[in-house]
């Protein structure tokens, strides 16, 4: 299968294996993805996660600069 390259794309991809079923702070997020070999800065990833908040695929909880997300509606398999 191709790479995801897109920060938003990987974020997708963690959606997708439902690595979301529980909350996930940003740290969180960075972490995973740089585990996984994509090195993205945190304003980046941050950013993505806020476009996938807005496209209704995740949601986000908690005061800011400590927002926790979590899936909002499960992935098709």
């Amino acid at each position: 299968t191709p790479r995801a390259d897109t920060c938003k794309a990987i974020i997708q991809k963690l959606w997708q294996e439902g690595w979301f079923a529980t909350n996930k702070g940003l740290n969180d997020v960075h972490n995973e993805m740089a585990r996984r070999g994509y090195h993205y800065d945190r304003t980046a990833v941050a950013h993505a996660l806020i476009d996938l908040v807005k496209d209704n695929i995740l949601t986000r909880d908690g005061p800011p600069r400590r927002y926790r997300y979590a899936q909002k509606k499960p992935p098709k398999t």
